[in-house]
Parts: structure tokens; C-alpha cells; sequence
């Protein structure tokens, strides 16, 4: 009896060997995790007006525009270190401090006069052309 021929219905896990039941639980794992990583988005075509978008940030950049590395941003925020040590879980306090910070940065970053962005503008419609 093979795990992929394996009835559920008929057949109890008591009832496999140690090696079916290992090729079993591997096939389920490499299932879930195959589905976890479909991209939803891929063959979608960007529209043409966010295209733009894109390729006037980078000719911003290359003309010498501000960026700031993201591995900079992420030690000011302290997220190396809290990433480094993921046994322990952020307070709503600290993750709130660093939502704040991670904000201030932006906000230094792109400057006062930037208008805030609507939900459209990040939406999967927002960003695709003819997709629901």
C-alpha cells in the first residue's frame, strides 16, 4: 500500500507502516506547501499607467533621487534584531513603536507634500488592467 493510493476512507493511519506513513505526511507537506506558494498574480499584466509609474521612480533614482537601503531601515527600526530572535513575540506596545517609527521613516523619506495613496491604488484591480 503506497501513501498515494492511500483511501482515506478505508484505510486508518494505524493501519500504515512507519515508511507509508512517512511517504504520506511528506506528500501532504509537499502539497500544502505547493499551494502556498502559487503566486496568484502570475501571467497578470501590469497596467500601462502603473508601468509608467515604476519606470519614472527608477529614472528618479538614477538621476540621483533619495533612496534608503531597506537593510538601513530595517536597523534603525530594530527589526534585525527582533527577526534574529523570533522565539519571542512583539508586545502590541513594541510593535506599535515600531509601526510609528517604520511610518516616520516613510514619511522623512517621501517628504510632507506626499498624497496619501487611495485603496484602489493598491488593490489588485489597482494594479492589474481587466482583472477581478
Amino acid at each position: 500500500m503506497t501513501p498515494s493510493n492511500v483511501s482515506t476512507e478505508a484505510t486508518k493511519v494505524a493501519d500504515l507502516t512507519i515508511d507509508e506513513f512517512r511517504k504520506l505526511v511528506q506528500e501532504v507537506v509537499i502539497q500544502t506547501l505547493s499551494e502556498m506558494m502559487v503566486d496568484p498574480d502570475e501571467g497578470l499584466e501590469l497596467r500601462d499607467d502603473f508601468v509608467e509609474e515604476l519606470k519614472q521612480s527608477l529614472a528618479d533614482v538614477k538621476a540621483g533621487g533619495k533612496t534608503v537601503p531597506a537593510q538601513k531601515v530595517a536597523e534603525r527600526l530594530g527589526l534585525l534584531q527582533s527577526a534574529m530572535n523570533n522565539s519571542t513575540q512583539l508586545s502590541d506596545d513594541k510593535f506599535e513603536a515600531l509601526a510609528d517609527a517604520l511610518a516616520d521613516e516613510f514619511m522623512e523619506y517621501v517628504g510632507p507634500d506626499c498624497l496619501p495613496l487611495s485603496d484602489y491604488a493598491v488593490s489588485r484591480e489597482g494594479l492589474y488592467g481587466d482583472h477581478l
